[in-house]
């Protein structure tokens, strides 16, 4: 019914990207944090461009 060895990879992919999402956004405390900054700005860039990819 399903390969087991692509569920157990597409799933360590996921794991992976979520805790690298985490560790990058450690620095953010409010949505401000994007707004309010040069460096904000293109963290919200990069994920836009994340987005359309």
């Amino acid at each position: 019914m399903y390969n087991k060895e692509l569920v157990v990879e597409i799933l360590t992919q996921i794991s992976h990207a979520a805790k690298t999402v985490l560790q990058r956004f450690e620095a953010v405390t409010s949505v401000d944090y994007f707004i309010g900054s040069e460096e904000g700005l293109e963290k919200l860039d990069g994920n836009r461009i994340n987005d359309l990819q």
